[in-house]
Formats: C-alpha cells, sequence, structure tokens
C-alpha cells in the first residue's frame, strides 16, 4: 500500500512536488480495509526554535473521515456499524466533519447571538451538527506509509454532552510535526451516546454506552487502516482530557475490548477516577434499569401529536405524529424516526437548580454500568481488582480544576463540599473544620476549591497511579499541571484552569499577533518552549512507552530527552511531577516533589479505602 501525490498539475511535475511551496499539494491513501481512498492536504510547520523545529515539517491531513456508518434512522440507538464503503470515491478528506448534536453552552450562545445580530441568545444545537458525524481526523508527517510511526488517538472532553474533534485547540498539526501519526474523532454525546428505553430491551445490540462504543470502533478503524497513513499499529496511545480522560479510562477497562490489543499506552488528563453527583462526572455505579427508567420519564413527556421531524429518508414516516408511528410500528421505531433535535433538546441539559445554586442534570448522560463496556462502578474500583490493560500510563490534573464548576455556573460553599464529603462516606471523620486544619491557612473559597480539586481529580488521580504502578507490569507517571501563561494580565503563578494543558500540548496556545502593548512577545516565549517540553514527554510516551526515552525523528521534528527526568510513581514516595511556573511570573517548572510529609494522605488513604 502507497500514498501517492496528487496536485492539479502534471504527474511530471508531482515528482518535484515539494520543490515549491507554492503548488497546491494534496495526498490521496487508500485505506487498507479496501473501504475507499481519501484525498488530504498538506500544511507546513515553519521552523521555530522555541518550539523545537529547526527545519520546516510537512504534515498531510485528513480531515472527515466516515469511521462507520451514519447512526441514523433505524441505526439511531444502536451500536455503531462498521462502514463497506466511503460516501465518495475518491473521498476529498478536507473539511472537519459535522459536530454531533449537542447543546450550545451559554458562551457559544452568546457568541452566534453576536454573529447574527440578534441581541439575544438563540439556537440549542451548533450550526453544523448533525447526527450524522461518527468521522475522525488524522495528521500525519509520514509521506510514505512504510515510516511506521507512533499513533496518538485523541478523545475529546466535554462531560460527555458537547465537545467536537474539531475544535481549533485540538489540530493535531504542531504535535504530529514531532514524529507522530495523530488522530482525534467525534463520537455520539448526551441521549444520542448514553440512552437506554425498555423498548430496545428486546434486540440483540448493546443497550448503552454508545458514545463509548463509538470510540471502540474509532480504534478498531485506527487498527485496520492506520498503517496507510504510516503508523504503528503496535504503538498507538489513547489520551483525552476531562470527558475524553474519563473515556481512557473506561478503555481500560472495557471487558468488550479486553485481548483486541487496541492501545498500548494510556495517558488520563483531569479525568477523575471516583465520581461524584455535583459535577460533569457522574459516579458510574448507575445500571441500565437507571437509564431505562429516565428514558421512559422522557418519553412520557413528549408531546406524541408533534408530527415526524426526524429526517431519516424514509418517506412512509412523513405526515405521521409520533403517537401514529407509535401505534403502527411501537415505541421503539417512534423513538428512532419521531424525535426531532428540538424535542431532544431538554434531554440533553443540565438546569439551574437556585436553591442549591448548582447545575443539576436532570436527566443522566454519562457512562453507565452495563457489564459490556463499563463493568466497575468508578475507575478506582476496576484498578483495585487489577482489571485495568497492562499498558504504560501518565496520568494527573490542574491545579485549579474548580474552574470547570465556575465555567458552568456553579458557585461550590461549605455546604456543597460536606455533601461532596457525605456521599463520599467521609463524614464524620473529615468534617469541614478538620480540613481547615489539614489543609492550613487557606480562605473559605480557596479551601472549597482546593477540596474539590482533590477529592474529584487529584485524589482519585494519584490513587490511579498506585494501584497501576503495584499492580502490573506496566509503569505509571502521576503529574499536576499548573502552568499559567505570563501572556494573561490576569493569571496566577502556578494556577492553571481545566484541562489548560490541552492547548500547549497540541501547540495551539493563542499566538498574540503584534506582542504586547509595548510592541514586544515577551512571555509568549515561554508559552512556546513549555509546548515543546510538555509535547516531548507526551510524544516519548507514545514512542518509547516512558515519557524520559528520547524520541527522535527526522527531519529537524526537535523531539529529545526531556529536560527534567520524570520519576515513575511510587506508593511509598506518593511522588507528584510539577509542571508549573515555580512561583514566578513567566517562569517554567518541572520538579519532582514526594507527599509523604503531606497531611492530607491521610484523606487521600481513606478516600481509597472507602472505594
Amino acid at each position: 500500500m502507497k500514498i501517492t501525490f496528487v496536485t492539479l498539475l502534471s504527474l511530471t511535475l508531482c515528482l518535484n512536488l515539494f520543490a515549491d511551496p507554492s503548488f497546491d499539494q494534496s495526498l490521496k491513501v487508500r485505506l487498507p480495509d479496501g473501504t475507499g481512498t481519501v484525498i488530504g492536504k498538506i500544511v507546513v510547520v515553519e521552523p521555530n526554535t522555541d518550539e523545537g523545529f529547526q527545519v520546516a515539517v510537512k504534515v498531510a491531513a485528513y480531515r472527515g473521515i466516515p469511521y462507520a456508518q451514519a447512526p441514523v434512522g433505524d441505526l439511531r440507538w444502536r451500536a455503531p456499524v462498521k462502514l463497506t464503503r466511503l460516501p465518495q470515491e475518491p473521498f476529498s478528506a478536507l473539511a472537519f466533519g459535522p459536530e454531533c448534536p449537542q447543546q450550545l453552552n451559554t458562551g457559544q450562545r452568546k457568541a452566534r447571538s453576536a454573529e447574527q445580530g440578534t441581541g439575544v441568545e438563540s439556537g440549542d444545537f451548533p450550526a453544523r451538527a448533525s447526527e450524522d458525524c461518527l468521522s475522525l481526523n488524522v495528521w500525519t508527517p509520514a509521506m510514505t506509509d512504510a515510516e511506521r510511526l507512533p499513533v496518538m488517538v485523541w478523545i475529546h472532553g466535554g462531560g460527555f454532552v458537547r465537545g467536537t474533534a474539531a475544535h481549533p485547540q485540538m489540530d493535531g498539526t504542531r504535535l504530529a510535526a514531532r514524529g507522530v501519526v495523530v488522530v482525534s474523532m467525534n463520537y455520539r454525546l448526551g441521549p444520542l451516546g448514553f440512552f437506554h428505553h425498555a423498548a430496545f430491551s428486546d434486540e440483540p445490540d448493546p443497550k448503552v454506552n454508545f458514545g463509548l462504543l463509538d470510540q471502540i470502533a474509532a480504534l478498531r478503524w485506527v487498527k485496520a487502516n492506520i498503517g496507510g497513513f504510516g503508523g504503528d499499529t503496535h504503538r498507538v496511545t489513547i489520551f483525552g482530557s476531562s470527558a475524553g480522560g474519563a473515556s481512557v479510562l473506561c478503555l481500560m477497562l472495557a471487558p468488550q475490548i479486553r485481548g483486541e490489543s487496541l492501545f498500548h499506552r494510556a495517558i488520563v488528563q483531569s479525568g477523575g477516577g471516583i465520581g461524584e453527583r455535583f459535577s460533569a462526572y457522574g459516579d458510574w455505579a448507575v445500571n441500565p434499569r437507571s437509564a431505562q427508567a429516565l428514558a421512559q420519564r422522557f418519553y412520557a413527556s413528549l408531546d406524541k401529536s408533534v408530527l415526524c421531524a426526524n429526517p431519516t429518508g424514509q418517506a412512509k414516516y412523513e405526515g405521521l405524529t409520533i403517537a401514529q408511528v407509535e401505534s403502527r410500528d411501537g415505541i421503539a421505531t417512534a423513538l428512532r424516526h419521531g424525535i426531532s433535535f428540538d424535542q431532544l433538546i431538554g434531554f440533553f441539559g443540565a438546569k439551574w437548580d437556585e436553591r442549591n445554586r448548582v447545575i443539576k442534570a436532570e436527566y443522566r448522560n454519562y457512562p453507565f454500568l452495563d457489564g459490556q463496556v463499563v463493568a466497575h462502578r468508578n475507575a478506582v474500583a476496576g484498578f483495585q481488582r487489577g482489571d485495568q490493560v497492562d499498558v504504560p500510563l501518565m496520568i494527573g490534573y490542574s491545579s485549579d480544576e474548580a474552574s470547570l464548576l465556575y465555567g458552568l455556573g456553579q458557585t461550590p460553599s461549605r455546604t456543597w463540599i460536606e455533601r461532596l464529603l457525605a456521599d463520599r462516606g467521609l463524614m464524620p471523620e473529615f468534617s469541614y473544620n478538620s480540613l481547615r486544619r489539614l489543609y492550613g491557612e487557606l480562605d473559605d473559597v480557596e479551601l472549597v476549591s482546593t477540596v474539590y480539586r482533590d477529592l474529584v481529580f487529584g485524589f482519585p488521580a494519584q490513587i490511579l497511579a498506585g494501584l497501576h504502578q503495584t499492580g502490573k507490569k506496566s509503569s505509571a507517571w502521576f503529574y499536576r499541571f499548573g502552568y499559567a501563561s505570563p501572556c494573561s494580565q490576569s493569571s496566577t503563578p502556578d494556577r492553571a484552569g481545566h484541562s489548560a494543558e490541552v492547548a500547549y500540548l497540541f501547540g495551539t496556545m493563542p499566538r498574540p499577533p503584534s506582542g504586547n502593548s509595548d510592541g514586544s512577545t515577551r512571555g509568549f516565549g515561554s508559552d512556546l518552549v513549555l509546548s515543546r517540553q510538555l509535547a516531548t514527554y507526551w510524544v516519548n510516551l507514545a514512542a518509547n512507552g516512558d515519557p524520559n526515552e528520547a524520541y527522535h525523528w527526522p527531519p529537524g521534528s526537535g523531539v529529545s530527552g526531556a529536560s527534567t527526568v520524570w520519576p515513575k510513581y511510587e506508593e511509598t514516595r506518593r511522588n507528584v511531577f510539577l509542571i508549573d511556573n515555580g512561583g514566578v511570573q513567566g517562569g517554567i517548572r518541572f520538579h519532582s516533589e514526594d507527599g509523604l510529609n503531606d497531611a492530607r494522605v491521610s484523606l487521600l488513604d481513606r478516600i481509597r479505602e472507602n472505594h
């Protein structure tokens, strides 16, 4: 299987494709699974010594490649079905596929309102949303299929209710230019991704967790096809942040894919591990019967006199009401062919609870315990049993994870934290007042934010690192990301928000067009250096199974040995690798710190015992 070059010029000029960068350059790959041919576009990453690129690196980008049949009509609320042929031959993979249906958040609604000039928040779904959304993207620096480069498969976050692989922050060009093949995928979200109605119970398909099944289908596509893009099918890393990190944990524990060797390293960024009822990450200890109960509530709330509005392409449902479809063909058919985007809105969402001052999910849209894809009530429970796949693991969190809550409109308080402690089974031993003694001199706002960070993200990640390090042959590396860009006037050193490392990892942090107010680009150089070092650890792990083992890839990718050794996690040391400013605005620090003397160890140990 060979990658062939195609241009609008003659074949003779095609042989000299790289002689003149002004040529309209594109690449064509015939997929090894026989489904067809895809055409991508060459992107050039210019040299930048701060970023580590000594010479220009060419990256071929393929966007919007379908990896499964469109989950519409009869395939709605079913496991993804293997694609037999691409929609067109050859398939033009030059544009991202549509986003999966999802609610816009407040910021997105305001932005759309500004674009439309309406002055009001309007529109509930992204303009390019479609249920036909199961597509993925590939960025590769390989110019032949013989290179066998490490592969990194990105899973986007968004609380399992929103997000897209097309987000500019997650563009894979710069990361791929470091000598890896980068893949990202869309997967079904909200009620379309996590739903189970009793009407589906007699069907042989899996009944729930369709979003996770989509991720598995994408990984199977990667195993079958990534060799055609110069990727090594024996060096596949899955990595993700937020709900993407939680997805990585699900995949590490999924019984359905045990033994398939779909991935060989795992990176969990702010993925939690225990879950709690007050944020976007719920405990997985909910069985399909609970999912059924929610789905029945949803269906019962619908106005059945509404005409079918789901564009399934089947004329026999046009002009019929939902009630008529249900009466003629049953509830399952009515759900699949009669429910429109607008009717799904309420089932997507979270609603503001004025009394408790929190956003409360009326309907649950997270992974459900089903015994096939999700077999444990949470990741810690699964790791305690040793059921996770034995691969090198990198896991960590951000220094200011509570930024997630404020972004969702939640304002955690003392009462809120006490409910969280009770939910963890930590009361009355660890009361709010005892936490004051453990955490030292913090005001109420800082204490609540720090406790939330530790209970939901930090301690679970540390517990999982310890369980993996002691229970498996593969090693674990544990980190806390706290770098704050000096380019931001409002930033505080060592305070990084939820998923803040993503932009640095992909090299997509904002590039000031004209520098600072004094005309300089002061501070941005630190961002570039931090981005290079961070990507070095991640790419080294993907290539060699160790963030410290240098990966060299020509030409001039700049990826080399890490500047500071990142020790493996050890339970006796409780060591964490700090990536932050070192307390200095504009500084960069990579530093390993032991946690044995941390008074909070008693709290961490009790959390581990309780889960």
